[in-house]
């Protein structure tokens, strides 16, 4: 499959990495909706596995394995960059250093975090995709976007609310994990209709996955793809 024939697939791997990165800023941000603390991040999540789905299906489970390695990387590169700028010394007249250092300090573990929950939910989920899509030949992506996001989200958000364990009590660590989860199922439903509906678009556009589906290799740990 040659990479560079695809019409589309940088413009929806650039998407994907700026919403990893809004992510990863708004991990520390909590919100209330309808009187449920959620995590900002958790908004912009749904659109991380919208957008993966879409890759997944159109361009292939390696050619999504190989972005979520690399945006991972750069997920880690950012927070270091924001990490040495955070360790210089500040300008006395600066008066918001503390609450900048708040907000920005945890960030490299955060991106640590992030990178573990995030990589893992969309291995699981890019897997179960593209397995069901073997065995149903191709059929029923509303069905497989919803149920493999699913099982994805259900990984990432216990990997990612590891650190409300130690942060909140037990029932309000709890109450997060629940109605963060809760919330990604409600927006896989919803979002499962225009996902489609591009899914279908493009693949009147894109030229069709020259690899046999038969023979992926699902090992996540692989970086070289069967690419020709």
């Amino acid at each position: 499959m040659n990479l560079h024939r695809f019409k589309y697939q940088e413009l929806f791997s650039g998407l994907y990495l700026t919403s990893m990165l809004a992510c990863l800023v708004l991990f520390n941000r909590v919100t209330i909706i309808w009187d449920i603390p959620i995590v900002a991040s958790s908004l912009v999540l749904p659109i991380v596995y919208a957008i993966a789905d879409i890759i997944t299906e159109i361009y292939g489970y390696e050619i999504m394995r190989r972005l979520t390695w690399i945006t991972s990387g750069c997920l880690v590169i950012f927070s270091l960059f924001l990490e040495t700028a955070n360790s210089l010394p500040v300008d006395p007249a600066y008066k918001l250093d503390y609450e900048y250092r708040a907000v920005i300090s945890p960030i490299f573990l955060v991106s640590i975090l992030t990178v573990i929950a995030l990589a893992s939910e969309q291995f699981i989920n890019s897997y179960f995709l593209t397995k069901w899509k073997i065995i149903v030949r191709g059929k029923y992506f509303w069905l497989r976007c919803v149920g493999s996001t699913a099982i994805g989200s259900l990984a990432g958000v216990f990997i990612g609310y590891t650190n409300r364990l130690y942060l909140l009590p037990l029932e309000e660590a709890l109450k997060f994990i629940f109605s963060a989860y809760i919330y990604y199922l409600i927006c896989a439903v919803i979002l499962a209709t225009p996902v489609t509906i591009v899914v279908s678009f493009l693949k009147k556009l894109e030229p069709k996955e020259a690899l046999n589906l038969s023979q992926i290799n699902f090992n996540p740990f692989k970086l070289r793809d069967e690419i020709t």
